[in-house]
């Protein structure tokens, strides 16, 4: 094996794992400020959270609801 080669393979090998985790990408987040806790008025954070779905954003997946 030439020494470019081995370069190459070694090169690949390190940048490799970097290039995958800096496509994974960070997921957009949506707070909910009002005057009441999501455990006094579940209700209202539950219809958030489901408008949100009807809409197309799944929570955890495409968007982070906190």
């Amino acid at each position: 094996m030439r020494r470019r080669e081995f370069t190459g393979l070694l090169g690949g090998a390190v940048v490799g794992p970097l290039a995958a985790r800096a496509q994974q990408g960070k997921i957009p987040v949506i707070g909910y400020l009002g005057a009441v806790t999501p455990t006094t008025a579940p209700d209202r954070t539950v219809a958030f959270v489901q408008r949100l779905s009807e809409l197309g954003w799944k929570d955890g997946i495409t968007v982070r609801a906190d």
